[in-house]
């Protein structure tokens, strides 16, 4: 092995350390709100070689809001820092510190949603990171694999320690709170149920899992790679440029995994059924409008893919109506496959789009404790929210939270567009149909600020021309 000593990529770790005769107790746990306290265990945990870290929120992002920030130790103490009670727990508190100190390690869980958070939040740029999920991927392009799908924490347990099944059935629990309380994260007081799930998100993964990955790398010379896929993984929330840079790689091992599909069913039929993880994952990434451009039959393929991605979400929707709204990037694919030249898949993306609309608005009420700002929302979230067409701001048809919901919202992109054309990118545009939808406010009942913010930027937008995005 080499000299962990001399290691430039991670300073502060040190394997040696990572050996306890047995597994850390890692109940004792504290809440930290004020700012002296902060300061006491930044100081401590400085002086640490290696500490893990999470993050709890609600649609934890660039936007979607941090509300508990946890720290875990390798002698099993965990530190709950409450900034939602106390947002100055960062700067004056000194997390901030802590969190871009290059001699602290710090291993976390696909940290590309915290990092956005930190950075967007709280001006805190994460610095000498350990992603275990990364470091998944990475091992997994090592074993064959060119697309490796990224795993639930759960599964990263089950894959590299034993303490998978420590965590399951909670992991079950949290889940179902997750998924019917939306601002779940957001409530105060923190019950000691919240503290466990906090708990169990930012310890499962040390020592053993965090140990048995980083001797794999290092004992393959992986190293360097995992250092730049991670800096990556900081990054892509934050920097359109690294986030277009990872979109064309993929895309182009997605372009050549499928070529390579096509060669190898040359004279044969391909059915789905018959193709491996990394083809089906392929097939899954591919936009539908590229699919043509490498050959007929992989053009086939793919409808035939979505034709079964649309089965599954159908049923969904029957089995497991609470998972849909929280489900990634939903609304843009059915939104895409409505453009597809066949009528039946066109058809039935825009049946599933209206029913999962319908049920959102039916079931999001219910979801938060009350009156939210919109970054709280899932992307799906919102573009139910936004498909609403009240005609007055007291509109009778309509559930009043429902309502209340749509006109914040629409302010709020009101507003995002405004700062957008005023101080952004010169070509920024808004789109045809978010214009046309400003339009018909001059005519309508509109509560009065949304009515003067419509005309104003309708008004910017007609002096920088008439083409939309």
């Amino acid at each position: 092995m080499a000299d962990l000593n001399n290691i430039p990529i991670f300073p502060g770790a040190r394997l040696d350390l990572l050996r306890p005769s047995s597994p850390a107790v890692y109940h004792q746990k504290e809440v930290i709100t004020e700012v002296p306290r902060c300061r006491q265990l930044v100081h401590v945990l400085q002086r640490e070689c290696i500490i893990s870290v999470a993050g709890e929120g609600v649609a934890l992002g660039r936007e979607g809001p941090l509300t508990l920030f946890l720290v875990g130790t390798f002698y099993g103490k965990v530190y709950a820092f409450d900034c939602l009670v106390n947002n100055e727990l960062f700067d004056k508190g000194g997390l901030r510190l802590l969190l871009e100190n290059t001699k602290v390690l710090k291993v976390a869980f696909s940290c590309c949603f915290l990092s956005a958070a930190l950075y967007t939040q709280f001006a805190v740029r994460l610095r000498n990171v350990f992603d275990t999920q990364i470091a998944h991927l990475v091992i997994r392009e090592l074993e064959g694999q060119k697309l490796p799908e990224r795993l639930t924490l759960f599964d990263i347990c089950q894959c590299y320690s034993g303490s998978g099944n420590n965590y399951g059935w909670r992991t079950d629990v949290k889940d179902m709170y997750l998924r019917r309380i939306g601002d779940y994260w957001s409530q105060r007081p923190l019950t000691c149920e919240m503290l466990e799930f906090a708990a169990d998100d930012v310890m499962s993964f040390i020592p053993e899992v965090y140990r048995r990955q980083s001797e794999f790398l290092e004992e393959h010379r992986l190293l360097p790679k995992f250092k730049a896929r991670v800096e990556e993984e900081i990054l892509v929330e934050i920097n359109q440029e690294v986030k277009n840079m990872r979109g064309e790689r993929i895309e182009a091992i997605v372009m050549g995994v499928l070529r390579d599909l096509d060669k190898q069913y040359k004279d044969k039929t391909m059915n789905l059924e018959e193709l491996s993880d990394d083809q089906l994952y392929a097939l899954h990434l591919l936009q539908y409008d590229d699919a043509s451009k490498i050959t007929p039959r992989i053009d086939k393929l793919k409808t035939d893919y979505i034709m079964n991605e649309m089965k599954a979400i159908e049923n969904d929707l029957y089995t497991d109506q609470v998972m849909i709204a929280g489900r990634n990037g939903l609304g843009d694919d059915l939104k895409t496959w409505e453009r597809h030249p066949d009528e039946n898949v066109k058809n039935k993306a825009r049946m599933l789009r209206q029913a999962i609309y319908t049920l959102i608005l039916k079931e999001i009420g219910r979801r938060y404790s009350g009156f939210s700002v919109p970054q709280v929302f899932t992307e799906l979230e919102k573009q139910a929210l936004r498909s609403v067409t009240p005609v007055s701001s007291s509109d009778l048809n309509f559930d009043p939270f429902v309502l209340g919901q749509h006109w914040i919202l629409v302010e709020h992109d009101i507003d995002q567009a405004l700062f957008n054309l005023r101080y952004g990118h010169p070509h920024i545009q808004i789109s045809k149909d978010f214009s046309n939808r400003l339009k018909t406010y001059e005519n309508l009942d509109v509560p009065e600020n949304i009515q003067m913010k419509a005309k104003l930027l309708l008004s910017i937008q007609s002096s920088k021309g008439t083409t939309y995005a």
